[in-house]
């Protein structure tokens, strides 16, 4: 009736778990399940000499084939920033055939894209459809998708849908406009939680006995091919930052020497005054928040209170949060000159500038 073949070797980040939880979808009108008997029966009635005669039957029977069909479909894959962490790209795995199937599942971070998911897991969901990784939604354990585990993507019935998450870390050095690819992959197994793969026959279809066909379509993951028992789906994470970049020059406003020379030199006595700006460059769709600049004083010189400004305006050295300003000198940072920059900033947004003044020892 079947032909089957054992858990292949090499599936990569994949798992067998147990389901806790379906959530029905229909992606196609009821499908007669597999193994059910077709019987149609033609009746002939005739006469002779216009006597009525037996009448005559023709009877055929055939069992309905099984389907093997997983369908894997993206829900969502968001925006990413560098370094974020656990990123979820949530997917669905419908058992788009005609019999119970159980589905083992493969995360692949595929080439052709600009970078990959770190630490990239994959995790079925509780049935709230929303990731949490606190423990509630099931992480799928690489280490055991051992032939009769039995622990996979149990029994879903034909037309019913499971949430899926790829979940992994943004690499820290990733640029503007870059992005990730991840697939997920479903390959259909066995309904007993034996961990056996199904596999079609060999030779032609067989009327009388229940033949097993795939019918998935070509996914984009490089082991799924047409009609192969398998599918997958893609999502795209694409980066969407602001670049913040810093820098810093220190100018000597005053000498000290009250001679009148324009030549400015660090000498004691000076006054330097330091300038810091803030550059923002990328996107304009994203923002960059809670931005604080903070500034040592440094060895051998001396504050000279009252003298930051943010953007030309004064500021108060004092801690006045909530106030008119959000500066302030050895009260935030002990010893540093603090400015906290208000609401946010984009790609498109002009530099902040940020001085203060100190008089060299």
């Amino acid at each position: 009736m079947k032909t089957i073949r054992q858990l292949r070797p090499g599936l990569g980040l994949a798992g067998i778990i147990g389901l806790m939880a379906l959530v029905p979808a229909s992606v196609h009108a009821q499908l007669t399940a597999a193994d059910v008997n077709v019987t149609n029966t033609a009746t002939v009635s005739y006469e002779i000499d216009n006597v009525d005669q037996p009448d005559e039957t023709g009877t055929v029977t055939f069992e309905v084939d099984a389907l093997i069909n997983p369908v894997v479909a993206l829900v969502d894959a968001p925006d990413i920033v560098p370094d974020e962490q656990n990123v979820a790209v949530e997917f669905t795995v419908t058992n788009g055939g005609n019999q119970t199937q159980d589905f083992v599942l493969n995360g692949l971070n595929p080439t052709g894209d600009d970078d990959d998911l770190d630490n990239l897991e994959v995790y079925i969901d509780d049935g709230d459809g929303v990731f949490e990784d606190d423990g509630s939604d099931l992480l799928v354990d690489i280490a055991n998708q051992s032939a009769g585990q039995g622990n996979l993507i149990n029994d879903l019935a034909p037309g019913a849908s499971v949430t899926v998450f790829i979940v992994g870390d943004v690499p820290a050095d990733i640029a503007d406009n870059e992005d990730i690819d991840v697939h997920l992959v479903a390959v259909a197994y066995q309904s007993d939680g034996s961990g056996i793969e199904v596999e079609t026959p060999a030779g032609s279809a067989t009327q009388g006995a229940v033949d097993t066909i795939f019918g998935d379509t070509l996914g984009p993951a490089a082991t799924d091919d047409d009609e192969d028992g398998e599918h997958s789906a893609e999502g795209t994470l694409s980066t969407d930052q602001v670049t913040v970049t810093v820098t810093k020059t220190a100018v000597v406003i005053d000498n000290g020497l009250d001679d009148g020379s324009s030549d400015q030199f660090y000498i004691p006595g000076a006054t330097v005054r330091y300038t810091i700006t803030i550059d923002y460059a990328g996107s304009t769709d994203t923002s960059a928040n809670a931005i604080v600049m903070s500034d040592p004083i440094p060895a051998n010189t001396t504050y000279v209170p009252g003298s930051i400004t943010l953007n030309t305006v004064g500021q108060t050295d004092g801690d006045d949060s909530p106030g008119t300003d959000f500066s302030d000198f050895n009260i935030t940072n002990a010893g540093a000159v603090t400015v906290a920059i208000q609401g946010t900033r984009n790609g498109g947004s002009a530099d902040d500038v940020i001085t203060f003044d100190v008089i060299i020892d």
